[in-house]
Protein backbone atom coordinates (compact mmCIF):
# COMPACT_ATOMS: atom_id res chain seq x y z
CA UNK A 1 0.00 0.00 0.00
CA UNK A 2 1.38 3.65 -0.82
CA UNK A 3 1.87 6.43 1.32
CA UNK A 4 -1.26 8.29 0.43
CA UNK A 5 -3.56 5.41 0.67
CA UNK A 6 -2.08 4.44 4.17
CA UNK A 7 -2.74 8.16 5.14
CA UNK A 8 -6.15 8.73 4.21
CA UNK A 9 -7.75 5.36 4.47
CA UNK A 10 -6.47 4.65 8.34
CA UNK A 11 -7.18 8.04 9.21
CA UNK A 12 -10.99 7.68 7.64
CA UNK A 13 -11.16 4.33 9.96
CA UNK A 14 -10.11 2.11 6.99
CA UNK A 15 -8.19 -1.00 7.19
CA UNK A 16 -4.79 -0.38 6.28
CA UNK A 17 -1.36 -2.38 5.52
CA UNK A 18 -0.48 -0.48 8.89
CA UNK A 19 -0.97 2.85 10.74
CA UNK A 20 0.69 5.99 8.85
CA UNK A 21 3.51 7.79 11.11
CA UNK A 22 3.26 11.60 10.81
CA UNK A 23 6.36 13.37 11.23
CA UNK A 24 6.56 17.12 11.35
CA UNK A 25 9.75 17.90 9.25
CA UNK A 26 10.03 21.12 7.77
CA UNK A 27 12.59 22.51 10.38
CA UNK A 28 14.71 19.44 9.28
CA UNK A 29 13.62 19.48 5.64
CA UNK A 30 14.69 23.68 5.51
CA UNK A 31 18.00 22.43 7.59
CA UNK A 32 18.84 20.18 4.81
CA UNK A 33 18.24 22.57 2.33
CA UNK A 34 20.74 24.85 3.91
CA UNK A 35 17.65 27.07 4.38
CA UNK A 36 15.35 28.67 6.60
CA UNK A 37 11.86 27.63 7.46
CA UNK A 38 10.34 30.98 6.10
CA UNK A 39 12.25 31.14 2.58
CA UNK A 40 11.40 26.92 2.27
CA UNK A 41 7.61 28.31 2.73
CA UNK A 42 8.23 31.55 0.08
CA UNK A 43 10.03 29.68 -2.54
CA UNK A 44 8.11 26.44 -4.55
CA UNK A 45 11.18 24.86 -6.15
CA UNK A 46 12.71 24.94 -2.59
CA UNK A 47 10.20 23.65 -1.02
CA UNK A 48 9.18 20.90 -3.35
CA UNK A 49 12.93 19.80 -3.35
CA UNK A 50 13.71 20.14 0.07
CA UNK A 51 10.81 17.74 1.18
CA UNK A 52 11.43 14.96 -1.24
CA UNK A 53 14.55 15.06 0.07
CA UNK A 54 13.49 14.34 3.17
CA UNK A 55 11.34 12.03 1.90
CA UNK A 56 14.01 10.19 -0.28
CA UNK A 57 16.34 10.07 3.12
CA UNK A 58 13.96 8.88 5.71
CA UNK A 59 10.80 7.18 4.44
CA UNK A 60 8.07 9.38 5.62
CA UNK A 61 4.33 8.38 4.79
CA UNK A 62 3.62 11.94 4.48
CA UNK A 63 4.89 15.27 3.84
CA UNK A 64 3.25 17.51 6.75
CA UNK A 65 3.21 21.35 5.73
CA UNK A 66 2.77 23.80 8.46
CA UNK A 67 2.67 27.00 6.95
CA UNK A 68 4.37 29.85 9.57
CA UNK A 69 1.47 31.75 11.51
CA UNK A 70 2.19 34.90 10.28
CA UNK A 71 1.39 34.23 6.34
CA UNK A 72 -1.61 32.23 6.76
CA UNK A 73 -2.95 35.31 8.83
CA UNK A 74 -2.16 37.96 6.28
CA UNK A 75 -3.79 35.33 3.88
CA UNK A 76 -6.64 35.20 5.59
CA UNK A 77 -6.56 38.97 5.98
CA UNK A 78 -5.95 39.43 2.14
CA UNK A 79 -7.31 37.12 -0.95
CA UNK A 80 -6.01 33.71 -0.51
CA UNK A 81 -4.00 32.62 -0.92
CA UNK A 82 -2.13 35.84 -1.58
CA UNK A 83 0.86 34.96 0.61
CA UNK A 84 0.71 31.37 0.56
CA UNK A 85 0.75 31.42 -3.23
CA UNK A 86 4.36 29.49 -3.05
CA UNK A 87 2.69 26.94 -0.84
CA UNK A 88 -0.07 26.81 -3.02
CA UNK A 89 2.15 25.67 -6.10
CA UNK A 90 4.52 23.79 -4.09
CA UNK A 91 1.51 21.37 -3.18
CA UNK A 92 0.58 20.92 -7.06
CA UNK A 93 4.12 20.05 -7.66
CA UNK A 94 4.28 17.60 -4.91
CA UNK A 95 1.46 16.06 -5.71
CA UNK A 96 2.58 15.71 -9.58
CA UNK A 97 6.42 14.79 -8.72
CA UNK A 98 4.88 12.27 -5.91
CA UNK A 99 1.94 10.51 -7.59
CA UNK A 100 0.46 8.33 -4.93
CA UNK A 101 4.15 7.46 -2.94
CA UNK A 102 3.15 9.20 0.32
CA UNK A 103 0.53 12.05 1.45
CA UNK A 104 0.40 15.35 1.60
CA UNK A 105 -1.02 17.15 4.84
CA UNK A 106 -2.01 20.53 5.42
CA UNK A 107 -1.63 22.02 8.95
CA UNK A 108 -3.01 25.38 9.61
CA UNK A 109 -3.24 27.03 12.89
CA UNK A 110 -6.56 26.58 15.19
CA UNK A 111 -9.12 29.54 15.10
CA UNK A 112 -7.64 30.53 18.61
CA UNK A 113 -4.14 29.99 17.69
CA UNK A 114 -4.22 32.53 14.18
CA UNK A 115 -6.24 35.11 16.85
CA UNK A 116 -3.05 34.60 19.14
CA UNK A 117 -5.17 34.24 22.66
CA UNK A 118 -6.14 31.02 24.49
CA UNK A 119 -9.45 29.47 23.48
CA UNK A 120 -11.36 30.65 26.59
CA UNK A 121 -10.53 34.23 25.66
CA UNK A 122 -12.12 34.32 22.33
CA UNK A 123 -15.50 35.20 21.93
CA UNK A 124 -17.46 32.65 20.35
CA UNK A 125 -18.41 35.12 17.23
CA UNK A 126 -14.59 35.85 16.77
CA UNK A 127 -13.77 31.74 16.51
CA UNK A 128 -16.74 31.75 13.84
CA UNK A 129 -14.91 34.69 11.76
CA UNK A 130 -11.33 33.17 12.38
CA UNK A 131 -12.54 29.31 11.32
CA UNK A 132 -14.45 30.96 8.22
CA UNK A 133 -11.25 32.81 7.20
CA UNK A 134 -9.19 29.74 7.45
CA UNK A 135 -11.87 27.53 5.62
CA UNK A 136 -11.30 30.21 2.68
CA UNK A 137 -7.29 29.63 2.91
CA UNK A 138 -7.66 25.46 3.04
CA UNK A 139 -9.81 26.24 0.06
CA UNK A 140 -7.19 28.29 -2.11
CA UNK A 141 -4.85 25.48 -1.38
CA UNK A 142 -5.72 22.81 -3.88
CA UNK A 143 -8.10 20.25 -1.58
CA UNK A 144 -8.39 17.68 -4.12
CA UNK A 145 -3.91 17.18 -4.05
CA UNK A 146 -4.38 16.60 -0.18
CA UNK A 147 -4.66 13.77 2.06
CA UNK A 148 -5.03 15.34 5.48
CA UNK A 149 -6.23 18.35 7.04
CA UNK A 150 -4.63 19.61 10.17
CA UNK A 151 -5.79 22.30 12.61
CA UNK A 152 -3.32 22.63 15.21
CA UNK A 153 -4.05 24.32 18.66
CA UNK A 154 -1.61 25.30 21.41
CA UNK A 155 -3.86 25.28 24.28
CA UNK A 156 -4.32 24.76 26.86
CA UNK A 157 -8.41 23.36 25.55
CA UNK A 158 -10.19 23.09 28.62
CA UNK A 159 -14.08 21.86 29.44
CA UNK A 160 -15.37 24.92 28.83
CA UNK A 161 -13.59 25.97 25.61
CA UNK A 162 -13.73 22.25 23.78
CA UNK A 163 -17.27 23.27 22.99
CA UNK A 164 -16.86 26.61 21.67
CA UNK A 165 -13.64 25.31 19.34
CA UNK A 166 -15.84 22.53 18.46
CA UNK A 167 -18.63 24.53 16.98
CA UNK A 168 -16.87 27.01 15.37
CA UNK A 169 -14.52 24.18 13.47
CA UNK A 170 -17.11 22.19 12.40
CA UNK A 171 -17.39 24.19 8.81
CA UNK A 172 -13.61 22.79 8.38
CA UNK A 173 -14.48 19.63 9.17
CA UNK A 174 -17.43 19.33 7.09
CA UNK A 175 -15.59 20.56 4.05
CA UNK A 176 -12.17 18.05 4.68
CA UNK A 177 -14.96 15.68 4.24
CA UNK A 178 -16.49 17.13 0.88
CA UNK A 179 -12.87 16.30 -0.57
CA UNK A 180 -12.99 12.45 0.85
CA UNK A 181 -10.27 13.62 2.87
CA UNK A 182 -9.70 13.01 6.79
CA UNK A 183 -9.52 16.01 9.68
CA UNK A 184 -6.64 16.04 11.85
CA UNK A 185 -6.92 18.23 15.40
CA UNK A 186 -3.63 18.28 16.76
CA UNK A 187 -3.70 20.23 20.39
CA UNK A 188 -0.90 21.15 22.06
CA UNK A 189 -2.33 20.79 25.66
CA UNK A 190 -5.99 19.63 26.38
CA UNK A 191 -8.06 17.05 27.68
CA UNK A 192 -10.09 14.50 26.85
CA UNK A 193 -13.08 16.77 25.66
CA UNK A 194 -11.44 17.25 22.55
CA UNK A 195 -12.47 13.62 21.20
CA UNK A 196 -15.65 15.36 20.46
CA UNK A 197 -14.29 18.18 18.51
CA UNK A 198 -16.17 16.60 15.11
CA UNK A 199 -12.43 15.45 13.33
CA UNK A 200 -11.99 12.71 11.97
CA UNK A 201 -8.89 11.82 13.80
CA UNK A 202 -7.25 13.56 16.73
CA UNK A 203 -3.80 13.72 18.99
CA UNK A 204 -2.97 15.43 22.04
CA UNK A 205 0.70 16.04 22.41
CA UNK A 206 0.60 16.42 26.01
CA UNK A 207 -2.45 16.09 28.60
CA UNK A 208 -5.07 12.85 27.62
CA UNK A 209 -3.75 9.96 26.95
CA UNK A 210 -4.64 8.29 23.63
CA UNK A 211 -6.51 5.64 25.55
CA UNK A 212 -8.78 8.40 27.44
CA UNK A 213 -9.32 10.07 23.51
CA UNK A 214 -10.21 6.55 22.40
CA UNK A 215 -12.58 5.77 25.55
CA UNK A 216 -14.31 9.57 25.32
CA UNK A 217 -15.29 8.93 21.61
CA UNK A 218 -12.11 9.88 19.36
CA UNK A 219 -12.00 7.04 16.48
CA UNK A 220 -8.50 7.66 15.46
CA UNK A 221 -5.76 8.89 18.19
CA UNK A 222 -2.35 10.21 17.68
CA UNK A 223 0.14 8.45 19.61
CA UNK A 224 3.11 11.31 20.15
CA UNK A 225 6.68 10.78 20.38
CA UNK A 226 9.71 12.45 21.66
CA UNK A 227 11.10 13.87 17.51
CA UNK A 228 14.55 13.47 19.65
CA UNK A 229 13.94 10.34 22.05
CA UNK A 230 14.21 6.91 22.83
CA UNK A 231 14.16 4.39 19.63
CA UNK A 232 11.52 2.30 21.34
CA UNK A 233 8.39 3.68 20.52
CA UNK A 234 5.44 3.65 22.79
CA UNK A 235 3.02 0.77 22.17
CA UNK A 236 0.60 1.54 19.66
CA UNK A 237 -3.14 0.73 19.83
CA UNK A 238 -5.07 -0.91 17.37
CA UNK A 239 -6.73 2.51 16.19
CA UNK A 240 -3.70 4.23 17.01
CA UNK A 241 -0.86 6.31 14.61
CA UNK A 242 2.26 7.77 15.60
CA UNK A 243 2.73 11.37 15.41
CA UNK A 244 6.11 13.32 16.14
CA UNK A 245 5.50 15.58 19.50
CA UNK A 246 6.66 18.98 17.74
CA UNK A 247 9.20 19.51 15.12
CA UNK A 248 11.88 17.10 14.60
CA UNK A 249 15.35 19.61 15.67
CA UNK A 250 17.15 20.76 12.65
CA UNK A 251 20.58 19.42 14.01
CA UNK A 252 19.55 15.85 14.91
CA UNK A 253 21.37 13.69 13.79
CA UNK A 254 20.22 12.25 9.94
CA UNK A 255 21.12 8.11 11.09
CA UNK A 256 19.31 8.55 14.45
CA UNK A 257 16.31 9.88 12.65
CA UNK A 258 16.57 7.13 10.54
CA UNK A 259 17.11 4.25 12.72
CA UNK A 260 13.88 5.96 14.58
CA UNK A 261 11.42 6.06 11.26
CA UNK A 262 12.36 2.70 10.87
CA UNK A 263 11.14 1.31 14.37
CA UNK A 264 8.20 3.85 13.94
CA UNK A 265 7.57 2.42 10.61
CA UNK A 266 7.74 -1.41 12.27
CA UNK A 267 5.60 -0.27 15.57
CA UNK A 268 2.90 0.41 12.96
CA UNK A 269 3.02 -2.52 11.20
CA UNK A 270 3.20 -4.69 14.32
CA UNK A 271 -0.26 -6.04 15.72
CA UNK A 272 -3.68 -5.39 14.71
CA UNK A 273 -5.05 -2.22 12.87
CA UNK A 274 -8.22 -1.98 14.34
CA UNK A 275 -11.45 -0.20 12.60
CA UNK A 276 -12.90 2.28 15.54
CA UNK A 277 -15.93 0.39 16.73
CA UNK A 278 -13.08 -2.29 18.28
CA UNK A 279 -11.46 0.77 20.08
CA UNK A 280 -12.89 0.21 23.50
CA UNK A 281 -12.29 -3.40 23.30
CA UNK A 282 -8.88 -2.27 23.46
CA UNK A 283 -8.41 0.56 26.22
Amino acid sequence: MDGRARVKGFLLGAQTDRAPVLAFASELSAYLAHASVTELYADPHLLTEAFLQSLDVFGFDAIVLPPPVAAVRDAMAGSAPGPLAALHEGIRRLRMLLADRAGIVLVLPGPSEVAGSPAEEVSSADLDDRAAGLLAVARSLEPPELDCLVLFEAGPIDAQAAPRLADATAMLWNAARFYSMPGLLVCGRAGTEVASSGATAVAVLDGARPEDLAEAGADRVGVPIAPRGSLEPPPRPPWGFYITAGEIPPDTDVGLVQALAARLRAGSASGQVGTANERREHT
